[in-house]
C-alpha cells in the first residue's frame, strides 16, 4: 500500500515525519514542556510496563492482594529475597487492577528506578501532586520537609473523601537511609478510609518497621519447577532459541535459579553465546556463582572480552557513567561521555555493546538506567570498590555537564547533585550562588533548591544567610539593571526562598530592594507582588497596621 501511494522514498520519508510530529504534539502541546511531576510520573509508568514483558509465577499471589484489600484496612508489605519479583508482581499487578477498577487512583511508586527516586521527600511531594491534579485538590504542597511530612495525612484524607486510591510503594528498602526515611517515620501511623497502601520490602530496617506497625505480610516464595520451566521457554521464545532436554532440567532443578533474576541472567548470557559446544561450560559456570552479583561479574566479565577490541575500557566506561548518572543518560550524553578527543564514540562500537545489555538496561524517556539495584551493586564491587573511585566518576560526570553552555534542564538536574555526591563542595556553593543557575532550578524544581542546601550546610560551614548578598552589590550598577530585565524577578524569589526556610528577616531584607528597583524601573506589577509579600511577612510578625 505505501508502495502505491508515494512516488519517492523522499515523499514517504516526508509522510512518516509529518506522522511523527503529530504524535508528538499530542504528547507535547506547542511550546510546552513536562513538568517535574509529569516526568516522573512517565518514568515510573515506563517501568511499570517494562515489568510486563515475561511474567510467571505471581498470578497466584494477585487474589491474596485483592482479598487483603476487601477484608483488611491495614497496609500489606510484600518481602521476600532481592530479585524474587516483588517489583514485577506489583507493577503487573497494579496495571491490571487499574484496567478493571477504572473507578479507583493507582499510583505507583518504584525506589530504584534511578538514583533520584529513593528520596522520601520527593517521594511525598509526587504523591500530593498527582492525587491533587486527579482530584482536583487546592492547597500549596510545603517546601519544608518537616511541614511536609505533618500534612501528608490531611492530603491523604482529603484524597479519600473524593475517591478511591490504591498507593504502591515499592522498595522500601531502597529509600535513602536518612530522617528516619526506612524506619518509615515519613508514612501516617494510619491511613483514611478509602485509601489502601502496598509496600515491598527486604528485610532491614524498613522491614522491622512494617513489622512493628503491625502491617499485614505477603512473603513472596521462589519460581516452582514447571514455573521455572515456563520462563525459560518463554524468555528464550522471543529470541527463537530454546534448550534441548538435558540443558532444560539441569538449570530448572538448579535452586539457585528459582529466583527470577537469576533465572533471567543466565537465560540471557545463553541467548547470546555463539558457541554452541561451549553451551554446557557456560551454563556450569553460571550455576556454579555464589550470587546473583558474581553472575553480573561474569557478564560484565564476558563484555569485556568481545567488545573492547577498538575501543579498551568501554564495557567499564559505561557501565560506570550509567551508574554515576542521576536520571540516567541519554544515548547521545553517552556516545559523548565515551568518546574520545572530542568525537563521540562511533555507532558501529556503541550499537552491539547495547544489544548485548539490552536485558540488564532499561530505557524509559530518552533515558539509560540499570533494570535492577542489583546491578549498581555489581558495578560497585566490580569497577567501584573505593569511594575515591565513585566519587572520581561524579566528577568526570559533573565536568561533562558543565561543559553545556547556559543552564539547560539536563544541566540543572545533574549537575549539582554530581557535585553533591563528589563532595564538592566549593563548586557546589559556586553553583547553588550562581545568578542563571538560581533561577533555572527554582523555574524547574525550588524544592531541590532546599534540599541542596540542607547538604551543603550539614558538611561545610558555607550558610544560605549571606550566601546571595553578591546580588544585593549589582544594585549600584544602573547599566546592569536595565540590560537584566529578569533581575526584580530574581530578587523576588530569593525572597521566597528566605521566607519558605523560615528565614523571614533575610526575605524582608531582598524585598525592600527589590521594592527600590521596581520603583526606580517602572515595574509596577512585579511592585505589586513584592508589596504584598512583605505584607504577609508584616502579619506574621505581628506588625498589622504596616502590613494593612
Amino acid at each position: 500500500p505505501l508502495k502505491e501511494n508515494f512516488n519517492s522514498p523522499q515523499q514517504l520519508g516526508e509522510w512518516v515525519l509529518q506522522d511523527l510530529t503529530g504524535i508528538i504534539e499530542q504528547i507535547y502541546p506547542a511550546g510546552s514542556q513536562p513538568t517535574p511531576l509529569q516526568r516522573v510520573i512517565r518514568e515510573q509508568e515506563a517501568f511499570a510496563e517494562s515489568r510486563t514483558r515475561v511474567y510467571v509465577g505471581g498470578e497466584r499471589y494477585f487474589k491474596q492482594i485483592e482479598e487483603h484489600l476487601a477484608q483488611k484496612h491495614v497496609p500489606l508489605a510484600l518481602t521476600g529475597e532481592p530479585g524474587i519479583g516483588k517489583s514485577a508482581l506489583l507493577a503487573n499487578w497494579g496495571l491490571q487492577y487499574r484496567r478493571t477498577h477504572q473507578d479507583v487512583k493507582v499510583l505507583m511508586h518504584f525506589i530504584g528506578t534511578n538514583t533520584a527516586s529513593g528520596d522520601w521527600a520527593a517521594i511525598l511531594r509526587r504523591i500530593i501532586g498527582e492525587l491533587q491534579d486527579h482530584f482536583g485538590l487546592e492547597g500549596e504542597i510545603p517546601e519544608d520537609v518537616n511541614a511536609l511530612r505533618e500534612a501528608f495525612p490531611g492530603w491523604l484524607y482529603r484524597a479519600g473523601c473524593k475517591g478511591k486510591v490504591v498507593l504502591i510503594l515499592d522498595a522500601l528498602n531502597q529509600l535513602e537511609d536518612k530522617q528516619g526515611a526506612q524506619e518509615l517515620t515519613w508514612l501516617p501511623a494510619e491511613f483514611p478510609q478509602n485509601v489502601w497502601v502496598i509496600l515491598s520490602t527486604t528485610t532491614g530496617k524498613a522491614l522491622d518497621a512494617v513489622k512493628e506497625r503491625g502491617y499485614s505480610i505477603l512473603t513472596l516464595e521462589p519460581l516452582a519447577l514447571q514455573e521455572r520451566e515456563e520462563f525459560v521457554r518463554k524468555f528464550l521464545a522471543q529470541y527463537s532459541k530454546q534448550l534441548n532436554v538435558q540443558q532444560l532440567k539441569r538449570i530448572v532443578g538448579n535452586e539457585k535459579i528459582s529466583n527470577p533474576l537469576a533465572l533471567r541472567i543466565l537465560l540471557d548470557e545463553l541467548r547470546q553465546f555463539g558457541s554452541y559446544t561451549r553451551l554446557d561450560e557456560i551454563i556450569q559456570t553460571f550455576l556454579d556463582a555464589e550470587s546473583i552479583i558474581e553472575m553480573l561479574e561474569l557478564v560484565f566479565e564476558r563484555c569485556e572480552n568481545d567488545f573492547e577490541t577498538e575501543r579498551p575500557g568501554l564495557v567499564k566506561d559505561l557501565l560506570c557513567s550509567i551508574w554515576g548518572a542521576r536520571q540516567g543518560l541519554s544515548e547521545a550524553e553517552l556516545l559523548d561521555l565515551l568518546g574520545k578527543n572530542g568525537e563521540p564514540l562511533a555507532q558501529g562500537i556503541w550499537s552491539p555493546l547495547h544489544l548485548a545489555l539490552s536485558e540488564s538496561l532499561l530505557e524509559h524517556n530518552g533515558f539509560i538506567h540499570f533494570s535492577h539495584d542489583y546491578f549498581r551493586q555489581a558495578v560497585e564491587k566490580h569497577y567501584l570498590s573505593t569511594q575515591s573511585e565513585r566519587e572520581s566518576v561524579h566528577r568526570r560526570l559533573a565536568d561533562y555537564f558543565q561543559s553545556m553552555e547556559g543552564y539547560p534542564g539536563r544541566k540543572v538536574v545533574e549537575l549539582p547533585w554530581q557535585y553533591q555526591q563528589a563532595k564538592d563542595w566549593a563548586e557546589l556553593y559556586r553553583l547553588l550562588t550562581d545568578a542563571d543557575y538560581f533561577q533555572a532550578q527554582w523555574s524547574l524544581d525550588r524544592y531541590e533548591l532546599y534540599a541542596f542546601w540542607v547538604v551543603l550546610e550539614a558538611n561545610t560551614d558555607f550558610h544560605r544567610e549571606k550566601a546571595y548578598d553578591g546580588f544585593l552589590e549589582k544594585l549600584n550598577d544602573p547599566v546592569h539593571l536595565l540590560l537584566n530585565s529578569k533581575f526584580t524577578l530574581l530578587l523576588g524569589e530569593i525572597s521566597v526562598f528566605f521566607r519558605n526556610t523560615g528565614r523571614t528577616e533575610d526575605s524582608m531584607r531582598f524585598l525592600k530592594e527589590q521594592e527600590k528597583v521596581c520603583r526606580d524601573l517602572g515595574k509596577k506589577e512585579e511592585l505589586s507582588v513584592c508589596l504584598e509579600n512583605q505584607a504577609l511577612i508584616l502579619r506574621e510578625w505581628g506588625i498589622l497596621e504596616e502590613a494593612m
